[in-house]
């Protein structure tokens, strides 16, 4: 038995022998009427006469308060050792915390973020594409100085990615939509049309498809690669638009 732990044992015997006390972490207290605590040996006053001799209160009293005192720097003496060792196993689980907080957590929140902002970014590159497509006169062909639809929508979508970073597309179709106006049908074409168009049977869109990617913010090294926190996002993008000069769908 380790020696401090003899000691501890031996005062409380001693305590409980001489005193026939209650021994508590926070309060000692004589049975009969005496209040031992540290600082005090005098007679209680609510307990009436003392049956305990004279003889004892002057012998035998100081030796108690000793033995008490010696108990309370025990005590102190484990308390202390306890509180060490605990301390010292916070500072020893703190990395594996630290380390499930950044890349369980915080990383995967902070890339998950970011791929929604950049996917806005790329339909917003899409959106910009149609909207300057359908406004123009001829869908392949340049007439007179007039940049086709396929034209606006390429210089559009170069705009657009150019002014953010961890953005990428890697194809950009713009095509034809005809709609019939009796069945519903629809139909498309990466070409101009055969013959011109017929509005009163048919309507006009251009459609616009991106095939792009989104990078994540951290990428986090991982055997698996997940798309949007260890790889990057791939996906297809597309929006459309009526075509505001149908007749130059055929150049």
């Amino acid at each position: 038995m380790h020696p401090s732990q003899r000691d501890f044992k031996a005062a409380i015997q001693d305590w409980q022998t001489l005193c026939d006390v209650k021994v508590d972490a926070a309060k000692v207290q004589l049975v009969n009427g005496f209040d031992l605590r540290a600082g005090t040996n005098i007679i209680s006053k609510n307990h009436g006469e003392c049956p305990l001799s004279a003889g004892f209160r002057h012998t035998a009293l100081p030796k108690v308060v000793a033995t008490h005192q010696a108990l309370q720097k025990v005590v102190a003496t484990h308390r202390a050792s306890h509180n060490k060792l605990r301390s010292k196993s916070g500072v020893v689980e703190l990395p594996f915390v630290v380390w499930i907080f950044l890349f369980v957590l915080t990383f995967p929140l902070i890339n998950l973020a970011t791929i929604g902002l950049r996917l806005t970014f790329l339909y917003s590159a899409a959106h910009t594409a149609c909207l300057r497509a359908c406004r123009g006169q001829t869908f392949m062909t340049a007439v007179e100085n007039n940049p086709s639809c396929v034209m606006l929508a390429n210089k559009a979508v170069q705009d657009v990615t150019q002014k953010f970073t961890g953005i990428h597309v890697s194809k950009i179709t713009t095509q034809i939509l005809t709609t019939s106006i009796d069945t519903g049908i629809q139909s498309r074409t990466v070409s101009p049309l055969t013959k011109p168009a017929d509005v009163s049977k048919n309507t006009y869109q251009i459609e616009v498809v991106l095939d792009c990617s989104a990078d994540p913010f951290l990428p986090i090294p991982s055997p698996v690669q997940i798309a949007g926190l260890s790889a990057p996002l791939q996906l297809t993008l597309s929006d459309r638009q009526y075509c505001e000069s149908p007749d130059g769908l055929n150049l």
